[in-house]
């Protein structure tokens, strides 16, 4: 569980005032440790009790013969007690309520997929019968498209923006990109080379048009890892100077 997420919890489960407390067992196939929830007679937990999610599915009672597709999750029971679920994407949390208690296992948007994952212990030191199944989840954070300009990458001054991409302003064009660019007629007329490096391009879109000057923008945005290019050209969204 990452830092942020632990601090989550601990201010939430203060805020409720349930007892609570981090359960050492079981831990998921993944490593995830649950939260155990002793909610008294019923043991039932909400989401909203959970934590903040957009949406909740019903509560699937019955243990072993449970099991199927809700919203972005799949789920399966084993022998009444151990739950294995895959989803979409992750930002998500499990309950798995048993006796008078229920455990919480959460998932940030790295996970997609865990196993093994149960109900607390009973009385006897044993894993409770699942009783239900409860799944939280929010849709996943699709971060904005980012781009920067060719008229960025043309600049000289912003040549140092270029070792990042793994590319070199004298790579030729087509080896980059895989398709020699077509000449304008001024690019005709003036005797423009047809096997140009990307510098040239990007210098020369009066000869080269403005779909290779725009392509070469892509290619670098892409290739940039601190831009977060998705294919949309977006102006002024860049982090990069």
């Amino acid at each position: 569980m990452n830092k942020r997420l632990g601090v989550m919890l601990v201010t939430l489960l203060t805020l409720l005032g349930a007892t609570a407390a981090m359960a050492a067992y079981p831990i998921s196939e993944r490593g995830t440790a649950p939260i155990l929830f002793n909610t008294g007679p019923g043991g039932n937990l909400t989401c909203e009790q959970a934590g903040e999610y957009e949406f909740e599915s019903p509560r699937f009672s019955g243990g072993a013969q449970y099991g199927g597709i809700y919203g972005p999750i799949s789920w399966s029971t084993t022998d009444n007690t151990f739950v294995s679920w895959t989803a979409a994407h992750g930002g998500l949390a499990v309950i798995l309520k048993g006796g008078n208690g229920a455990h919480v296992y959460y998932y940030d948007g790295s996970y997609s997929w865990d196993g093994q994952l149960a109900s607390p212990l009973n009385n006897g030191g044993n894993i409770a019968d699942l009783s239900n199944i409860t799944f939280c989840w929010n849709p996943p954070v699709v971060a904005e498209s980012q781009w920067r300009s060719p008229g960025f990458w043309r600049q000289s001054h912003h040549l140092a923006s270029w070792d990042a991409t793994g590319y070199s302003p004298d790579d030729m064009f087509y080896g980059a990109l895989g398709y020699y660019p077509p000449r304008t007629n001024q690019g005709v007329r003036q005797s423009a080379t047809t096997n140009p490096t990307l510098w040239q391009v990007l210098q020369s879109p009066q000869w080269y048009g403005g779909e290779a000057f725009n392509a070469v923008g892509d290619l670098l945005s892409d290739a940039h890892p601190d831009v977060n290019f998705d294919g949309t050209r977006m102006e002024d969204s860049c982090p990069l100077n």
